[in-house]
């Protein structure tokens, strides 16, 4: 499982970046494989981030606590993709936000030291951290223009047309939060459409 974890990291480099095979093959030498149980916390808000983190599978959500255990979240990263809190990587800042496994998770994550020795010794790195720094954050934006939309229902139909991987598979006790709306509002928009 392990093996295949990183032929995934290498294929989406391969794909979405100009870096060499030799570099893709000296950055996927330095992440670690982690396996992050369900409502596990692994970067939190307020302390520093430690980790870039590549995620195999699972579903992960990005939020900001709300009235002690309750989060308030604002963001999916999806599967296959990089994520960190990206002002605080970036920045060498503590997270914004907390990002906590909604369902077991499997991740490659690089530490800071680790990454910026290969930013030292590979030039064409830079290429790689912008790429996955507009990435980031147009998939947020993408998923945060959802929330304009003022009627529930016609936010949580885009939610469904735009997001179908996320629509089915995420429970309504994250997206409930995310789509800003209670969970038993979400619950019966859900049964009414024969979804639930």
């Amino acid at each position: 499982m392990n093996v295949a974890s990183h032929e995934l990291l290498r294929n989406y480099l391969a794909i979405n970046t100009t870096l060499s095979a030799a570099t893709i093959g000296k950055i996927d030498q330095k992440f670690q494989f982690k396996h992050i149980k369900r409502g596990e916390v692994f970067i939190e808000e307020g302390k520093p981030v430690k980790w870039l983190c590549f995620l195999v599978s699972g579903i992960v959500y990005a939020g900001t606590p709300r009235n002690g255990s309750c989060f308030s979240v604002f963001y999916f990263p999806f599967e296959c993709r990089f994520f960190s809190d990206i002002k605080g990587w970036y920045h060498r800042n503590n997270a914004h936000c907390s990002y906590i496994a909604a369902t077991d998770c499997r991740l490659l994550c690089i530490g800071y030291e680790a990454f910026d020795q290969l930013l030292s010794q590979n030039p064409d790195m830079k290429l790689f951290v912008n790429g996955f720094g507009e990435k980031s954050m147009l998939e947020i934006t993408n998923q945060h223009l959802l929330l304009r939309i003022k009627d529930k229902n016609e936010r949580y139909n885009q939610f469904r047309t735009l997001f179908p991987e996320l629509y089915q598979r995420v429970s309504c006790i994250y997206l409930a939060p995310f789509l800003q709306m209670s969970y038993s509002y979400l619950c019966h928009i859900r049964s009414r459409k024969g979804l639930f």
